[in-house]
Formats: structure tokens, sequence, C-alpha cells
């Protein structure tokens, strides 16, 4: 069996190399919409979570540390491990919700990250379902046409990339850089002093980034270890 499926990458790497143009972005184009319709799409519950538990800006008070004493325990307790949030909170103008909102969503982003990773075993399994490995061995929903845009050194360097640049941006909102002295050079010192604008923040630069981080990189990985089934025909 192994045989035959080295045979077979083979012909597939020797069918692409004598594509022309138009036929290799005819095949990109119908690959594209093949893989909308048949891959796991569990992965954006952990976003979806986040972004929902986010919300509670729009209805907590402004002075929530006072009318709520008890909550700043939590909040000393976050800041300690969070730098961003003492930062964002000393240049507000309602500081005691910037501390609160910040401290809470920290909170969040460590459960959407839990979440993510409780999600790893479907993807797994939903990954077999599409490549054909393990029990879905010769069952796979990937046509073997599309093989030629599976490669794991591929998938591994846009990993680097999208880290890189996810990675940069989680930095920038986790140390305060983000107003401070951001390498972005955006102004966002007026957006902590307002509701739309720490919520806009929060799900740009940490849940965004975090759930990219995380997800790209399950992804990723369960993606290399069923194109190496492939290749050993398991």
């Amino acid at each position: 069996m192994e045989d035959v499926i080295e045979i077979k990458i083979k012909k597939l790497k020797l069918k692409r190399e004598k594509m022309t143009k138009e036929e290799r972005e005819k095949l990109k184009k119908e690959y594209d919409e093949f893989s909308k319709k048949n891959y796991y799409k569990g992965i954006f519950y952990p976003l979806y979570f986040a972004f929902g538990f986010s919300l509670i800006i729009f209805w907590l008070p402004k002075d929530i540390l006072t009318q709520y004493p008890s909550f700043r325990y939590f909040t000393q307790f976050m800041a300690d491990i969070f730098p961003n949030i003492n930062v964002f909170a000393s240049r507000s103008k309602i500081p005691e919700l910037t501390e609160f909102y910040f401290s809470y969503m920290w909170l969040i982003a460590i459960l959407m990250i839990i979440y993510a990773i409780t999600l790893i075993p479907k993807a797994n399994e939903e990954a077999k379902k599409f490549f054909g490995t393990g029990k879905y061995k010769g069952r796979g929903k990937l046509p073997s046409k599309y093989l030629i845009f599976h490669s794991y050194q591929r998938i591994l360097f846009s990993l680097l990339g999208m880290l890189i640049l996810m990675g940069f941006a989680f930095y920038e909102f986790y140390t305060g850089n983000l107003i401070e002295d951001s390498l972005l050079r955006i102004n966002f010192e007026e957006s902590i002093s307002k509701g739309f604008g720490m919520f806009f923040l929060v799900n740009l630069f940490q849940n965004s980034s975090l759930w990219m981080i995380t997800m790209l990189f399950i992804e990723s990985v369960i993606q290399v270890i069923q194109i190496k089934k492939i290749k050993k025909g398991e």
C-alpha cells in the first residue's frame, strides 16, 4: 500500500510540474471552494465564546471597583501577571472600568485557550475524515487531485509567518506598548476611555491574536501529521 501511495504522490508532483498557470489557478479555485465545505468549522467556537463574553463591557458601571470593592483583589492579582492592565488603567479616563474589564478579559482568554485545546480530538477526527487516514483510509473527502496543495513544509512556513505577525500584535497588547510607544504608530490611547474602544482592542489584539496563534498551531500540527500518514499509506 505504501508503494502505491508513493507512486500516486510522485505522479501528482509530475502533473504539477506539467501544469500551465491557467490549469493550476483553475484547480486551486476548485480546491478553495471544496475546502470551505469539507473541513472542520468548529475551530471558530472558542473565538465566538470570547467575543460573546467581551460584550459585558456595555453593561458594566464605570465605577465598578467602588461599587464592588472585593473585585480589587481579582484585578490586583491579574495586574501582577498581565502588565497592560495597569498601563491601560493609568491612561484611561475611566480607570476602574478599564482595570476590571481587561482583567476579566484575560480570564476569558485563558478559558478560550482551554476550550480550544478540548476541541483537538474532534478536529483530529475531522482531519482523518478529510484526508482519508486511519479508519477512514480510502474513504477520505479529499480528492487525490488536490493533494498537490498539501505540503507540510508549506504549512509550517505559513504557520511561522502567522505566528510572527500575530505574536507581534499580541506582544504589543500584553506589554501595553499598544498605547505607550507602539511600533504600530497608531494612537489607541483614546480607545481605552470608551466602552466600544476597549471592546475593539480586546477582540482585535487579544482574542483574535491568541485564537489564531492557538488554532493555527493546532491545525497545522494535525495537518502535518495527516499528510505524513498519507505518504506512509496509513
